[in-house]
């Protein structure tokens, strides 16, 4: 007994065994594009079989040839009983010829002659020769197809992509929607829908079966909010197809002009320091082992400088003529001459305890050509040390006037010296955070004391009169001023701070960017948008340009990248 429809049967085996269809009457094909109601009845009187079905028909014509794909179901009786089926399959072959509308398949054929002009049904007969399981059953009946129209809506797929390569943009900021349509016949348009509140939708003009096309928009500020995305094609018919395509978050941000440098792909970077002889910048790249030479008014990737051992920390001489560099795995300080081309390390060992994995991390020079380094190593708690290297001596010393029982610090010491290179506060500890003030004219630390909630990267103004550590701020003589917490900043993390050269202002690294406040009252002056959650924050001298890392160390793959935001107005 057979399984599936004999009408799938047998256009299945004429296509695959390539049959040829039968004489037609010569004349213009009529048309059958469209959707058909289908149905058929044969039998084999011989053999008591009795079969009906009926489904939809998608028909797909091409000149005097069509395609379709059929969908039944229905019911064969015999002697055996009754047994239901139901089958779907591609047609790829037919023929029209005037209103004949023929297609064979081995051992079968069907006739029919459409009906109307344009045709509105189509009616035949069939007679096919079949052997199922030894037994050779000849059948034969009629089958009727009646227009339905367009019964099947296009499909639509794509992506929303902001500015950031994401789906969050800010006002002002072009979104493109990417939208494919597809359908059996011809996709007539492809576009967008946006919910509330942006309550926008925007389409253009499709061709053929199917069609990819995209859509920009400049997002105005009305759209502040999260407006869900639906991406649609409407076929020639009229019948329209959609899918739900995430949101679109617009953030009340701004964005600042801002040149984009990319970073090694997946790894880290440690440090970066500014040289104002070169109008370059130096970026310390731990994984790869090198630093990144970075143009400061093109944002071009200039050349690197090999640094074996993991470079971390960095710093100039007084004179800016050499790049001082912490390195973290080979236990040495790096010299790189910035006078010689092309500019080449070489390096001096440091002479300390190298349990727990310990190692040089941040370094920064004063006045003093003293090159006062930290030691951090693999854990946390109080395992670190500082030393100084003399410059010009080439001595060095562990430091015992600095952290607790006899030289010990945490594993993050953040060390920040004023412009003048007179005056570094060390950072150790946490919650309170406790504070060491180090003298260049003295060569000595005093301290400690309890100042700021974290070991945080720390920031002076140029003059050394304001000091910023994380959210609070202090005078030149750690006296607090106020702790700041302006609105937008916090939520699910804190990100890193920066006092202007001026002090009058500061910025606060937010997830989404960072945030300008007046000081010392905190109050609000920009929202500013950058692709990607700033890990460090720097200014350069004069306070026209921030500097914005965005690597997140700890993770697989991550997307470095370095801002040079404009900050004129």
């Amino acid at each position: 007994m057979h399984s599936r429809s004999l009408l799938l049967l047998a256009l299945g085996a004429a296509l695959a065994c390539g049959g040829e269809n039968p004489a037609a009457p010569a004349g213009p094909p009529a048309r059958i594009d469209g959707d058909w109601y289908y149905g058929e009845h044969f039998s084999d009187q011989a053999n008591q079989i009795t079969c009906r079905d009926s489904g939809v028909i998608s028909v797909a014509q091409a000149g005097d040839g069509f395609g379709a794909l059929v969908v039944v179901n229905g019911t064969c009786v015999g002697p055996g009983g009754s047994f239901p089926f139901s089958d779907s399959g591609a047609v790829t072959g037919g023929h029209v010829s005037g209103n004949t509308v023929t297609f064979t398949a081995p051992g079968c054929s069907y006739s029919g002659t459409a009906h109307g002009t344009p045709p509105s049904s189509v009616s035949g007969s069939l007679s096919c020769t079949q052997t199922d399981q030894g037994v050779t059953l000849t059948l034969t009946g009629t089958w009727q197809a009646t227009y339905a129209g367009d019964l099947f809506p296009p499909t639509a797929s794509g992506t929303v992509q902001g500015q950031d390569g994401d789906s969050l943009a800010v006002p002002g900021d072009t979104v493109h929607f990417a939208v494919s349509g597809a359908d059996a016949r011809r996709v007539a348009w492809v576009g967008y829908r946006l919910g509330p509140p942006a309550s926008v939708e925007d389409s253009i003009p499709a061709t053929g079966k199917a069609f990819t096309g995209t859509l920009a928009v400049t997002v105005p500020a009305g759209w502040v909010g999260t407006s869900s995305v639906t991406l649609f094609a409407r076929d020639s018919a009229g019948n329209l197809g959609g899918t739900p395509t995430g949101a679109l978050s617009v953030v009340a941000m701004l964005r600042r002009p801002t040149v984009v440098v990319p970073l090694t792909t997946a790894t880290a970077t440690g440090d970066a320091v500014f040289d104002p002889k070169r109008n370059v910048l130096y970026v310390s790249e731990p994984d790869s082992e090198r630093i990144a030479v970075i143009s400061v008014p093109s944002g071009s990737y200039l050349q690197s400088i090999a640094a074996p051992g993991r470079p971390v920390g960095l710093d100039l001489t007084p004179g800016g003529d050499s790049l001082v560099v912490a390195l973290r795995r080979s236990g040495q300080l790096g010299f790189v001459d910035l006078r010689s081309s092309p500019p080449a390390m070489s390096a001096v060992a440091l002479s300390f305890d190298t349990s727990t994995q310990r190692g040089p991390d941040h370094v920064r020079v004063m006045a003093n050509n003293q090159a006062i380094i930290t030691l951090t190593f693999n854990g946390s708690g109080f395992g670190g040390n500082v030393l100084s290297y003399d410059l010009v001596a080439g001595t060095q010393r562990k430091r015992t006037d600095v952290g607790y029982n006899g030289g010990l610090v945490t594993e993050n010491v953040p060390i920040t010296p004023t412009s003048d290179r007179a005056r570094m506060f060390a950072m150790g500890g946490c919650c309170p955070g406790s504070i060491w003030v180090y003298t260049a004219a003295a060569d000595s630390f005093v301290g400690p004391m309890s100042a700021g909630e974290l070991a945080y990267p720390a920031s002076f103004d140029a003059a050394g009169d304001r000091y910023l550590t994380f959210r609070d701020l202090y005078d030149g003589n750690l006296n607090a001023i106020a702790m700041l917490m302006p609105t937008g900043y916090g939520g699910t993390s804190y990100g890193p701070t920066v006092i202007s050269p001026d002090g009058s202002v500061a910025y606060f690294g937010t997830d989404l960017g960072y945030i300008k406040i007046h000081l010392p009252d905190a109050a609000v002056l920009e929202t500013v948008r950058v692709p990607g959650r700033p890990t460090a924050l720097g200014l350069l001298p004069g306070g026209n340009t921030l500097v914005v890392r965005t690597d997140q160390p700890g993770y697989v793959s991550l997307t470095n990248r370095l801002f040079l935001v404009d900050l004129r107005p």
